[in-house]
This record gives C-alpha cells, sequence and structure tokens, in this order.
C-alpha cells in the first residue's frame, strides 16, 4: 500500500541541493562521483553516511536518531516513511540513481524499482559465520557499486582499528560475561547471542557472551525474566538505551526484576543506542561504547 504523501510538496531540485559529499574524513571521494540515493531503511543508512554520501530519504529518520544514533543523519535528509513500506509517490519524485535495503524487513522489491535500481545488503549470517566480516563484505559491495571502493576500504580499517582500540581499554578489567540485552517490555528481554554481530565483536573483544544458549537465525532471542536466573551469576548485564520510560517505571516496582542477582547486586551497565543489525561502523560503535562505559576499563 503506498503510504500517503501528506506535505510533501517540496521539489526534488531542492531536495537534491546541497546533497554533497557528507565525507567523514579528509581526503574521502566525493559522494557526487555516485549516484543519489535513498536508503529503505537503516542498516543501508549506515552504510551510506559512512561513504561519504547524503542519501536523498531514509526510512523512518526520527526513530533512526533514537535507535540507531550514528553515524548521523546529515540534515536535509527526508522521510521515506515506514522501513517496510516506503513511501512510492516519495520515491518517483525523488527519482534515486539507487535504492537501498536489507534483507529482513518485507518490503516488495518491484515497486521499488519501478522507481530506481535496488541494491540489497544480505546481512543473515550463515551458521558459524562471522557477522562483522559478513557486514564487511556487504560494505564492499556496495561501495563497488557506487564507485567509491577505496572509501569502503577506508571504513573497514577504521571499524578495525577501533575494535583494536577498545579491546586494548578492556584488556585490564574483570573477566565477568557480559549478557547483552535490549529491553522493550517488563516481563521479556532481547537477548543478544552467538550469531549476531554484538556476539561477533564481544569475541574480538576477548569478551564472554553470559548467553550460552541458541540464538536464532538473526542472533538474538527473547527470554522471560525467569530465564535469566539460570545465566552465570557472575555475569554483568549491559542494557542498550532506549528503554521506554513507562517500562523503565514498571521495572523500577518488579520484584522479579529487583531479584535478579545483576540487578539485585547492581552488576549492570547502560550503553548508548547501537544498531543491532548494523555493519562495520555499528559494530565499533559498540565496541567503544563498551570500552567507555564498562567499570574497569
Amino acid at each position: 500500500m503506498v503510504g500517503e504523501l501528506s506535505g510533501f510538496n517540496v521539489s526534488r531540485r531542492a531536495l537534491v541541493a546541497g546533497a554533497g559529499a557528507a565525507c567523514l574524513s579528509s581526503g574521502a571521494q566525493p559522494a557526487r562521483a555516485a549516484p543519489q540515493v535513498v536508503c529503505l531503511e537503516w542498516t543501508a543508512a549506515e552504510m551510506a553516511i559512512s561513504l561519504g554520501l547524503q542519501p536523498l530519504a531514509v526510512g523512518d529518520t526520527t526513530a533512526y536518531a533514537e535507535w540507531a544514533v550514528a553515524p548521523a543523519l546529515p540534515s536535509g535528509v527526508a522521510d521515506l516513511g515506514s522501513r517496510t513500506e516506503p513511501n512510492l509517490e516519495m520515491l518517483a519524485a525523488l527519482r534515486p540513481g539507487l535504492a537501498i535495503g536489507a534483507t529482513g524487513y518485507g518490503y516488495e522489491s518491484l515497486p521499488i524499482e519501478r522507481f530506481a535500481p535496488l541494491h540489497t545488503l544480505s546481512m543473515l549470517v550463515t551458521p558459524g559465520g562471522s557477522a562483522f566480516d559478513n557486514g564487511v563484505g556487504e560494505l564492499r559491495k556496495l561501495a563497488e557499486r557506487l564507485s567509491l571502493k577505496d572509501r569502503g576500504e577506508a571504513v573497514a580499517a577504521t571499524a578495525l582499528a577501533s575494535i583494536a582500540a577498545a579491546r586494548g581499554s578492556l584488556a585490564g578489567r574483570s573477566r565477568e560475561p557480559l549478557l547483552v540485552a535490549s529491553i522493550f517490555e517488563d516481563r521479556h528481554v532481547r537477548i543478544y547471542g552467538a550469531g549476531g554481530l554484538f556476539d561477533d565483536v564481544l569475541r574480538r573483544l576477548g569478551l564472554v557472551n553470559a548467553w550460552e544458549k541458541p540464538a536464532g537465525r538473526w542472533g538474538f532471542v527473547y527470554a522471560d525474566l525467569e530465564q535469566l536466573f539460570a545465566v552465570d551469576p557472575r555475569a554483568r548485564l549491559v542494557i542498550l538505551d532506549p528503554i521506554p520510560p513507562h517500562i523503565r517505571i514498571r521495572l523500577d516496582r518488579s520484584r522479579l526484576w529487583n531479584e535478579l542477582p545483576f540487578v539485585r547486586d547492581g552488576r549492570w551497565t547502560m550503553i548508548g543506542a547501537v544498531w543491532p543489525f548494523g555493519g562495520p561502523a555499528a559494530a565499533a560503535r559498540f565496541a567503544s561504547e563498551l570500552a567507555d562505559r564498562l567499570p574497569g576499563a
């Protein structure tokens, strides 16, 4: 279903004006060498912006700033609507040279391809594979398609350097296992385990993931609070921002939550929002957040 285009009376020329390179370091290749792009969801936005592009539009821009955060969306980027149902009227008006999306969102390819070529990032990792390496590979494919191959290599190298620096900062901390979670409700938590980006980064940092059970095709699982009592009692809980404010209130009042060993003993840490299904930039941000916020680092 085509979304409403209420209030969209800005010409494509106005939207494109000033959409030059948002280069992340001096000497980066200029974005004008690449086609104008739209990003259907946030993994695509992360990679495009990391490559120095300013997308014409990104799906669900307001929530991106809350849940993905970095790299920050450049000013003037239009909101393309839902990440599962992009606004086709806006897509038709923008006439981008390329639409970029990622596996797992359920949008239909054919309607999008009426208005732009579609490049899909394949972010689902095969069993036993590396989410980080897969993300680097997808970044390289995108960079090559956009004639930004050198920039893609620079982004990958910067991410690896950030992870290495974080590993050095964390070398002296205690070896307590880490249970990494997002919290959207007061009875269940999303736990990040084997096969996901966060688990991959933990291993590269020399840290132990406290969640030893299977975690699904995308590297996460929803667990009841009761299940968390079975986690290694030495574990530290690492919670990603944001937690909805009303859920914070409910957790503060929850006897079950407050009886969890890591909550009761104060062994939990909040870190900034990181997109769990992102590429090299998300991996580097996660590593840096851990290095900055874990006690003893």
